[in-house]
This record gives C-alpha cells, sequence and structure tokens, in this order.
C-alpha cells in the first residue's frame, strides 16, 4: 500500500486527478446509499409510520439497477487500464483512449442512471414520500467521474495539438 502511494505521489496532476476521481467514483457509489427517502405523514398515517420507520429503504447504486453496477465497473476498468498500462514495458498507442473511454462510460452511465431516477416528491392519504439523490452516494462519484474524463481527454487534446518530434 505505502509503495503504492509512493508511486500515485510521483504521478502528474492529471493522473493523479484521473485515478482520484475513479477511485472516489467506485469507493463512495460502494459504501454511501445512491439516493434518500424521506417518508412524513400526518394523522392516522403517522401512528403507522412509526411503527415501520425501523424499516426505512436505503438504496445503494448496486440496488439502482444495471446501469449503476456497470458504472462502477468502467470506473474499476480505467483503474486496471491505467495500471496496466503503467507495468507494461510497451505502452499502447489505444491506451489513452480506453482511459479516456472508461471513465466517460462511467460518467454517462451515473448521468443516464439519475435521469433515469431523478428527484421526486408524491403525497397522498396523509402522507408524503420524497426520494432525492445523496452527495456521497451520488454527486460525489459523478464528479469524480467527470473529473477523470476530463482530465484524460484534455490529455489526448494535448497530444493531438502539440508538434510531431
Amino acid at each position: 500500500m505505502a509503495e503504492g502511494m509512493e508511486v500515485l505521489k510521483k504521478q502528474d496532476s492529471r493522473t493523479q486527478i484521473y485515478l482520484g476521481g475513479l477511485a472516489v467514483t467506485v469507493l463512495c457509489s460502494l459504501i454511501f446509499s445512491y439516493v434518500s427517502v424521506t417518508v412524513k405523514a400526518e394523522g392516522p398515517m403517522a401512528e403507522l409510520l412509526k411503527k415501520s420507520s425501523a424499516s426505512m429503504p436505503s438504496v445503494t447504486i448496486f440496488d439502482a439497477g444495471a446501469n449503476g453496477k456497470l458504472a462502477v465497473l468502467a470506473a474499476i476498468a480505467g483503474i486496471g487500464l491505467w495500471i496496466w498500462n503503467f507495468v507494461a514495458k510497451k505502452k499502447e498507442a489505444w491506451a489513452p483512449l480506453a482511459l479516456a473511454g472508461s471513465a466517460g462510460l462511467s460518467a454517462l452511465l451515473l448521468l443516464v442512471l439519475w435521469l433515469r431516477s431523478g428527484t421526486s416528491s408524491a403525497g397522498g392519504f396523509g402522507m408524503e414520500v420524497s426520494v432525492s439523490t445523496t452527495l456521497l452516494g451520488f454527486w460525489l462519484p459523478f464528479a469524480g467521474a467527470i473529473a477523470a474524463t476530463v482530465v484524460s481527454v484534455k490529455r489526448i487534446l494535448g497530444a493531438a495539438s502539440s508538434p510531431a518530434a
């Protein structure tokens, strides 16, 4: 673990942002709830809610469907591809595109997941149910995936615009 941190410290800031962004995407998606569900009740439903409040739903990114699972797997693949390319003796020409693609796929899948689930509030029968995405379970992983995508694409565009030696 200490050797890995030493290798990471020696990398440029773009690489650190890429790996850090994808690591945040994976870890926060696995640890924190993707959405929070809040139920408020008035009148006779309040008593029923008190009895069942111990079983309030918590939705992780893996419970949110295939997009959530694939977003985390794409982030893991991006980290794995970077490690593989780092230790390889021959640097492949397609590796930067694969790195950008895996980070971009993770961000895109999280965006689709957010668009499909959305934030909603429903009421009726004296109850109000509010479903919203969480900061640590969705927005931080989404920001990490976007940051990784941006720095990997900037690296490709920088290499394309620099004159060949």
